[in-house]
């Protein structure tokens, strides 16, 4: 058997999924590491009704992303239908693994998408994710997810865009790819393409996801310029956040009670 071969049968056995017909063993073994660096794990638990006894509270586990805004600060993005509902949310990432308090800061309702902050400063370290260009965004892209990213043994699972949804949905993809809760997609070159939001339908196996796009414009914050003297919007570039180093998130207001929910 060749080391070609050997080491596509290896891939298949170690992640569930046939190897790349893109990368090799190493440079998914690569792109692995890459990736799962970038990544937050999301825990939620979700609000029992009234006089439910707590200990039934269901307990969710997603993932998210920190990207840039135009101004290089650092945010904290997941899937609204990860942590709406949320009673608590607690995030990690590779690089300080111990779970850290958060809440939703806000939620942007025509996207599917949610800020999170941390409540502590400093209490979260993460890289920040580039932002794949627009074209990423189309039907056949190649795309990763890792799940379990905190682990030394985290797995890595790839497949396509399948395409858009249909309309009133057809601004968003389709993906098979990584499970449906906040789970980033990521280029081969370790770009952010999309964020899977929910499942697309009842018993379907694909997932709705915003685009890397999406998630850019909702960080395109808009800030008063003190020597022009008037407001000035900014939106991050395509590449923005390549290559830094670990971000600490800033400190977030105090929650308020259901403020997690518009």
């Amino acid at each position: 058997m060749s080391a070609t071969l050997l080491a596509a049968v290896m891939w298949w056995w170690m992640s569930g999924q046939p190897a790349s017909p893109l990368l090799d063993y190493q440079e998914m073994q690569a792109l692995r590491e890459r990736v799962a660096a970038l990544l937050v794990e999301v825990e939620v638990v979700l609000r029992v009704p009234a006089g439910a006894d707590p200990s039934l509270a269901t307990r969710l586990v997603g993932q998210g992303a920190c990207v840039a805004d135009g101004f290089g600060r650092p945010h904290l993005v997941t899937s609204q239908f990860l942590v709406d509902n949320a009673a608590s949310v607690r995030v990690r990432c590779r690089l300080t693994p111990e779970w850290a308090d958060a809440h939703v800061a806000r939620m942007d309702r025509e996207t599917g998408l949610a800020e999170l902050k941390v409540r502590k400063t400093g209490a979260l370290g993460c890289m920040i994710s580039e932002y794949a260009p627009d074209n990423l965004a189309d039907s056949g892209v190649a795309v990763v997810s890792v799940d379990d990213p905190v682990s030394p043994a985290a797995n890595v699972f790839w497949g396509f865009v399948e395409g858009r949804g249909e309309p009133p949905l057809a601004s968003f993809l389709l993906t098979s790819t990584g499970l449906p809760l906040g789970y980033p997609l990521y280029s081969i070159s370790g770009r952010l393409v999309a964020l899977n939001l929910r499942s697309y339908a009842a018993g379907s196996k694909l997932n709705l996801a915003a685009t890397a796009g999406q998630v850019r414009r909702m960080f395109a914050l808009v800030r008063r310029d003190p020597q022009a003297g008037e407001r000035r919007s900014r939106r991050p570039p395509a590449a923005a956040g390549a290559g830094r180093d670990a971000t600490r998130l800033r400190e977030g207001p105090p929650a308020e009670p259901g403020s997690n929910r518009e």
